[in-house]
């Protein structure tokens, strides 16, 4: 009889849960489940997960523990199956979901693409009904897109170099020993029978090197009899035929479910004196053998030296190939180079590197070494090499390579001396001494005319202190105030070219507080990727705390439970795919508005100013789909709504001196008016939203047309499925300033100066219009997105030129920990400048130039998992609403560029265009942008 599988199965199986009735399992001696009720099992947990989770949730990880207890209850209400199997259960629900992706990718979505089958893709796969139709159809559009493509490519490269793999059926390996015993009548079977059957096919081994491996397994297996080979615990045959141990989390050719604790067992436990005994005694062994290897080293260095001096009496210096060493000072001062806290560390109180190279070029890359080393950079100003038994040519060269004054000799004890310093020796031509400290002092006192003596390079490199209070280079500080006078009207270009000067990682003081600046991809990552838990709160600043009603919001709160939850409602209500489709018609129809009012300009030739209708749409768009009315309808014109927004972004972007200077400062925001500006800011929002919020508690919106003032207030009242998080009004006004704020600034500027790169670049200008144009649609919608490939480098090219927020919102440490060699204190403000490393020559090739095609054989974006470009932050910290602002963004370009041509004013050249920053903390265009738009006729399919 055929065996049911999948959706037939699934029905057995519920018809059996609902009369009460449980499958039971069967287990081999290992404790492991086998038989075909586990294969049912298993089929059942892919179905179950496949209607719980959605198929664009990410990483399993991710995968809320609600959704995880859910499968778990489904499956423990079909089958008899301990609480103990909950892990292995949703392990093997990840990996299902996992495989089924894989599956439907490659079995089922790109050979229908292939073969032009584009509109079934449309349509839920009828063998998988458990699916959300919204979720296949995004599925289906991130498996298309150049992204995952890109990504799927490199994936399959990786494939391609694992020349062994396995050949089980759905049944697992549990199920092939079971077979082989039955096979041979057998109680037990080794494991490299096991793998041996999972990797035939018709009697012959999958590969080549399969082949050999079971050759090597049968000669292991006759040594074994013999007593040649003695195999104990993990190092079995198996193991000691493919050469490598095997992984703490499972056992190859035991099962998904096997560990080394549960297959091989544990070790026993015993005394602990017995067990430091035998470590000293193992010790004991290991330093025999490395004395043995010291005398055979130290005899072949001497043969080796007696050749050396013999065939180069007369030739000149001999160099050795490189070889670094380290020894520790036995002078003053016996810490570490990264334990240095004194204000005047010295290099006798570090490691002092002496090396052995094949050319005087080699110095430059010591300098780099010891910095990568101690983070400490040079000072060349202030540094000196000392040159000693060295001809005039040999001096000539070190002089050009090394970027240092030559000093006077003798030269101060090292160990003396009050800064830091680094040894460079090189042998011309004989060995260098073990004995460093030695060397040194007969090297400096007297004896370096001495023709018996070595000729030695050595140099004195003076550095920054590595260490202020914890924290790492950065700039002078001035008395009370710190770096602030060095900030500038534009933060983020000051901070750049400071960052030139003393470095990625950047100490400044900014009155009582103490910043960090990240200005390299290596340091963004490892703030907010290695270190995000560490450093994913936000700083108590007067200004953000006031607009944020007390910290209530997603942006500014502090990294806690509060914050966690109000994230968890943006992501999963207010941001997630679903919504923002919802507002789809919004999108379409303000776009659509914004269309008709440049045509009605195109025949006069009369320039618009596209960075004021920018954010007026911005505005109508974020006003509809939060408060489900336009701006004009709030009782605010273009130019109010403007105002208020930048007097409120002004308050987020500014330091208040109350919090530079707490025990006074308040007494100066209030003298300079600061205060009542922030004050002023706060009422006119606040009143605002109370004003629609009142409109929206007096009536009933109609289901399925609410806006996000209606969700809010409904998780308010406790009438979600966030009932147990205290939702307060504020928070409700808390989030509405997130979004009023964020939702119109920042789109309205990427659009902008998208429009300001393409007009100054006509070649760019033309490619995209010639791309979107070929659709030969008159109205492009969210569907066309997909299509539009070199829009999308655009996008991302004007994304890394002019960052929305060039620098990242402040984030505050919670406890220490080591970033880039430096100790990191808590409470220290760290601010990642996405400006600098957008403009990085080390990331970008030509980085000042617009040049989309950049990204045409990259798979660099900018959702947080590439740290070149971060313009919407990373890690827990990163926009929860990328999807709902970029959909916005990619429409509105896509339609401005099908339906229109544009032109400069008259007199105005492309070298003309100012592309100057206006001060605060997003990058408007200093002037706005005024272009001409010329109506483009798009030919209908009939005149084509």
């Amino acid at each position: 009889m055929q065996k049911k599988r999948g959706a037939t199965q699934k029905n057995n199986i519920n018809n059996l849960k609902s009369k009460g009735v449980k499958k039971n399992l069967e287990y081999n001696d290992k404790g492991q489940p086998i038989g075909d009720n586990y294969g049912e099992m298993q089929s059942y947990i892919g179905v179950r997960t496949r209607k719980t989770v959605s198929l664009n949730a990410g990483d399993w990880r991710r995968v809320s523990i609600t959704l995880k207890n859910k499968i778990w209850e489904d499956v423990s209400g079909a089958f008899n199956i301990d609480e103990g199997m909950k892990k292995k259960v949703l392990r093997d629900a990840g990996r299902m979901m996992k495989d089924f992706k894989s599956k439907m990718t490659s079995n089922y979505i790109y050979p229908m693409a292939e073969a032009g089958m584009i509109e079934q893709l449309s349509v839920t796969p009828c063998k998988y009904p458990e699916l959300d139709h919204a979720d296949w159809i995004e599925f289906v559009k991130h498996r298309l897109s150049p992204e995952f493509q890109a990504l799927r490519n490199v994936q399959c490269k990786r494939a391609l170099q694992n020349q062994s793999w396995h050949r089980t059926s759905r049944r697992g390996m549990h199920n092939v020993r079971e077979d082989l015993k039955k096979e041979l009548g057998v109680d037990h079977v080794e494991r490299c029978e096991v793998w041996i059957r999972s990797r035939e096919k018709k009697k012959s081994m999958v590969t080549d090197l399969d082949g050999q491996i079971k050759e090597r397994i049968n000669e292991l297996k006759e040594k074994v009899s013999s007593g040649e080979v003695v195999v104990k615990g993990q190092d079995d045959i198996l193991t000691l035929a493919l050469g490598t141990p095997e992984h703490p989390g499972r056992v190859r050719a035991a099962g998904s479910s096997a560990t080394i604790s549960s297959w091989f067992g544990r070790k026993k436990r015993q005394p602990v004196a017995k067990y430091i005994s035998e470590m000293d005694a193992e010790i004991e062994r290991l330093k025999a053998e490395i004395d043995a290897l010291k005398r055979e080293t130290k005899q072949a260095d001497q043969l080796q030296n007696v050749e050396e001096e013999y065939n180069d009496e007369d030739q000149g210096p001999l160099l050795k190939k490189p070889r670094l060493e380290t020894s520790a000072s036995k002078g003053r001062g016996k810490q570490k180079c990264n334990s240095i806290s004194s204000p005047h560390p010295r290099a006798g109180g570090g490691e002092r590197l002496v090396a052995l190279d094949e050319s005087v070029g080699c110095i430059a890359e010591a300098f780099t070494r010891f910095s990568s080393y101690s983070g400490i950079i040079a000072n060349n100003d202030k540094s000196n090499i000392y040159l000693a038994g060295v001809n005039e040519i040999e001096k000539h060269g070190i002089n050009c390579d090394v970027p240092l004054k030559e000093g006077a000799c003798p030269m101060k004890y090292l160990d003396m001396c009050p800064r830091p310093t680094m040894c460079k020796n090189f042998l011309l031509p004989q060995k260098v001494s073990k004995e460093i400290d030695r060397m040194c002092k007969n090297f400096l006192w007297g004896k370096i005319n001495n023709t018996s003596k070595m000729h030695i390079a050595s140099w004195e490199l003076v550095c920054n202190l590595r260490k202020f209070r914890g924290l790492g280079f950065g700039p002078s500080k001035l008395p009370i105030i710190g770096n602030i006078h060095q900030l500038g009207s534009t933060p983020h270009q000051s901070l750049w070219k400071l960052s030139k000067t003393y470095g990625d990682v950047m100490h400044l003081r900014f009155g009582r507080l103490q910043a960090i600046v990240i200005s390299s991809a290596e340091a963004a990552e490892e703030v907010l990727k290695v270190h995000d838990l560490e450093c994913c709160s936000r700083p108590t600043l007067a200004g953000l705390a006031k607009l944020s009603y007390n910290k209530l919001d997603l942006s500014f709160a502090p990294y806690g439970e509060h914050w966690r939850q109000v994230r968890k409602i943006c992501v999963l209500k207010l941001f997630s795919v679903k919504s923002v489709q919802s507002f789809q018609f919004v999108r379409e129809e303000e776009i659509d508005s914004l269309i008709e009012f440049l045509k009605e300009c195109s025949p006069s030739a009369t320039p618009v100013n596209l960075s004021e209708k920018m954010y007026s749409l911005m505005a109508s768009v974020t006003l509809r789909t939060a408060f489900g009315k336009r701006f004009q309808e709030c009782g605010l014109d273009s130019d109010t709504l403007e105002d208020i927004i930048h007097r409120a972004m002004t308050v987020v972007g500014t330091f208040t001196a109350s919090d530079l200077f707490p025990y006074v400062g308040w007494i100066i925001d209030r003298l300079s008016g600061l205060h009542a500006r922030f004050e002023r800011s706060f009422h006119e929002l606040d009143d605002f939203f109370c004003s629609v919020i009142d409109e929206h508690l007096k009536r009933t919106p109609e289901e399925g047309k609410e806006d996000i003032v209606d969700w809010l207030l409904c998780i308010e009242r406790s009438e979600s499925e966030y009932a147990d998080f205290q939702f307060t009004r504020d928070c409700t006004k808390a989030v509405l300033t997130d979004i009023f704020l964020a939702g119109v600034d920042t789109g309205a500027i990427t659009i902008t100066w998208t429009m300001t790169e393409l007009a100054k670049n006509f070649r760019v200008m033309k490619k995209v219009q010639n791309e979107v144009r070929d659709l030969k649609k008159e109205k492009i919608t969210e569907n066309d997105i997909h299509q539009l490939q070199y829009l999308k480098m655009v996008i991302k090219e004007t994304l890394r030129l002019h960052p929305p927020v060039p620098l990242l919102l402040p984030r505050e440490s919670i406890s220490h920990f080591k970033l880039a060699n430096y100790e990191i204190s808590p409470k220290t403000l760290i601010q990642v400048n996405v400006w600098a490393i957008g403009r990085d020559p080390k990331y970008w090739q030509n980085p000042e130039e617009f040049f989309p095609e950049r990204f045409s054989d990259s798979s660099i974006d900018y959702k947080g998992q590439h740290f070149e470009l971060l313009p919407f932050g990373a890690g827990r910290r990163g926009c929860p609403g990328i999807y709902t602002a970029m959909t916005m963004v990619e429409l509105t370009l896509a339609n401005l560029l099908n339906c229109f041509d544009w032109k400069l004013p008259n007199g105005i050249r492309e070298s003309d265009i100012d592309m100057e920053e206006a001060a605060g903390l997003t990058t408007h265009k200093n002037s706005a942008l005024k272009l001409i738009p010329v109506t483009y006729h798009c030919p209908s399919n009939n005149e084509i």
